[in-house]
């Protein structure tokens, strides 16, 4: 699989005859009818922004199509372990990559051979029925005891037979469980799939659920995720899952009309977060980056749009207030020709926290960046200031 034209990179892009539609704690408060949109708030009154790094630059130990989805780490004493998606040169995308890092600019391959990168999940039999079986990338990495789970986006492009070669996909939330430090994965079986059923025949580019971002609170996990259906532009979902259920499949329950109900097989959801005003430019709210944030005592949501990175903030995870556009994009995602700026996957993490799940005032923004069409993507950072 090409990376770098997974349909869920650009999410809205639908085939032929499909339309676009119109579109903490624990508490499960009844949902307004639809979630809230908001009018942009100015830059300024949200975040300072700075400078562009290239964190990996491509090609760097056999790297491209990274990052691919939300990154993810665990830190213990002073070394930051973390779980990216992307690829390689001779592999292709659709892979975990496990690297570390000391001061969150210079990473190091954990797994390397001959000097290039070697993934610890990949695709799980392609053309076969697996819903894994094109593509295997983080999600969430959260400790289970003496074991690891990771949260992870899987795919499969194949449908009524056919398999695609073209970035067409249906995904689902998968779970994966490692007893060596995340060096190596088993799988355990997909947690959350889409509203809309695999068809025999794909009506769309993207289809099913997918780009999880997880959070423990109290005594529940909680997964943020995209659901790419044919009711509702592309915008945000909520399921969770007891912890003492080893977050197992058949334990996940969707958001659905004011209350955790309905199942994460298959299940119906009612979106929790929509796309920021205007809702022509920004077009989806997608690919979610969910933390804790201590400066703000609120949960941070960092998704992507159509025309740059916004952030929301909710005090339960199901109710959202849009906060504005921290880095507004030089082209719009909607509307990308060859050549122009391509951007998305963004994660914003504060070093010297144990985790992901937990950010503060200042931090990086890191997210894949490229000439669309001309060159994989590469990860990039922007130091960030909350006001």
């Amino acid at each position: 699989m090409n990376g770098f034209l997974r349909g869920s990179a650009r999410p809205f892009a639908l085939l032929a005859g499909a339309l676009l539609g119109s579109c903490g704690g624990t508490q499960t408060a009844a949902l307004p009818s639809g979630p809230a949109q908001a009018v942009e708030a100015p830059l300024a009154s949200i975040a300072s922004i700075g400078p562009e790094q290239n964190v990996i630059p491509r090609a760097q130990w056999d790297t491209q199509y990274v990052p691919d989805d939300h990154a993810t780490f665990l830190a213990s004493n002073g070394v930051a372990n973390f779980w990216i998606s992307g690829g390689t040169l001779k592999l292709g995308g659709g892979y975990t990559l496990a690297m570390s890092t000391k001061d969150f600019l210079h990473f190091v391959p954990r797994v390397k051979r001959n000097g290039a990168i070697v993934p610890v999940l990949g695709p799980n039999h392609p053309g076969s029925d697996a819903p894994d079986a094109d593509y295997a990338g983080p999600g969430s990495v959260i400790p289970a005891g003496r074991d690891l789970l990771m949260i992870y986006h899987g795919e499969n492009h194949t449908f009524g037979g056919v398999h695609y070669t073209d970035g067409t996909y249906y995904s689902s939330v998968l779970l994966a469980r490692s007893h060596d430090g995340g060096l190596s994965w088993v799988r355990e079986g997909a947690i959350i799939t889409g509203m809309d059923p695999k068809p025999a025949t794909p009506q769309r580019t993207a289809m099913g659920a997918g780009i999880p971002s997880a959070i423990v609170v109290g005594s529940y996990v909680y997964v943020t995720y995209t659901d790419w259906n044919l009711q509702y532009p592309d915008i945000s979902y909520v399921a969770r899952a007891p912890l003492s259920s080893g977050l197992q499949p058949g334990s996940w329950q969707k958001w659905y009309r004011g209350s955790f109900s309905q199942p994460g097989i298959g299940g119906k959801s009612t979106p929790v977060l929509d796309r920021p005003a205007p809702v022509a430019k920004t077009v989806w709210a997608a690919n979610d980056d969910v933390s804790y944030n201590a400066y703000l005592h609120e949960y941070l949501d960092v998704f992507a749009t159509a025309i740059g990175v916004y952030l929301a903030t909710s005090h339960d995870l199901v109710h959202w207030q849009q906060r504005g556009v921290l880095f507004p994009y030089t082209d719009s995602q909607n509307t990308l020709r060859p050549g122009q700026t391509f951007y998305d996957y963004p994660t914003f993490l504060t070093p010297g926290e144990p985790n992901d799940r937990m950010t503060g005032r200042t931090g990086y923004l890191y997210y894949a960046k490229a000439p669309w069409t001309i060159k994989p993507h590469t990860m990039y950072r922007r130091a960030v200031t909350l006001h």
